[in-house]
C-alpha cells in the first residue's frame, strides 16, 4: 500500500506547478553534477527530506564499489533518523526499506540487476 500511496503522491507532485515568488510557476531544478554531488533547487525542505539527504550523504558520499553500503544498514539509519519503528522480525520498516532503495545510485542498481 505504501508504494501505491508513494506513486500517487509523486504523480500528483509532478502534475502540480510549484509557485516561484519571482515569477510564474516552475518545477524543482536539478543542476549538473559538481565535485561534491548535484545542486537541487526545491520549493521547500521538510524534516523527512533533510533526514534522507543526511543519510544519503553519510552512506553514499564516498562509497567503495567493492564494499557497498548494505541496504539494511541504510534502512535502519533512516528508521533511526525519522523515528520509525522497525518490523517485528527485526528488519527495518518497509518505509525505510523503500527510501533506502530510492537512495541507491542508479549505477549500482544497473550493475547488480535490482529494480528491473
Amino acid at each position: 500500500m505504501h508504494h501505491v500511496w508513494s506513486a500517487h503522491l509523486e504523480r500528483k507532485l509532478e502534475r502540480s506547478p510549484v509557485a516561484d515568488t519571482a515569477g510564474p510557476a516552475v518545477k524543482p531544478v536539478i543542476a549538473p553534477e559538481h565535485e561534491s554531488g548535484v545542486i537541487v533547487h526545491l520549493p521547500h525542505l521538510t524534516r523527512t527530506l533533510e533526514a534522507l539527504f543526511d543519510v544519503m550523504r553519510e552512506h553514499w558520499t564516498e562509497w567503495d564499489p567493492e564494499r557497498l553500503p548494505k541496504s539494511s544498514t541504510v534502512a535502519r539509519a533512516i528508521d533511526q533518523r525519522l523515528g520509525l519503528k522497525g518490523q517485528v522480525n527485526g528488519e527495518a520498516s518497509r518505509s525505510a526499506q523503500t527510501f533506502a532503495a530510492a537512495l541507491r545510485p542508479d549505477s549500482v542498481n544497473d550493475t547488480d540487476g535490482r529494480h528491473r
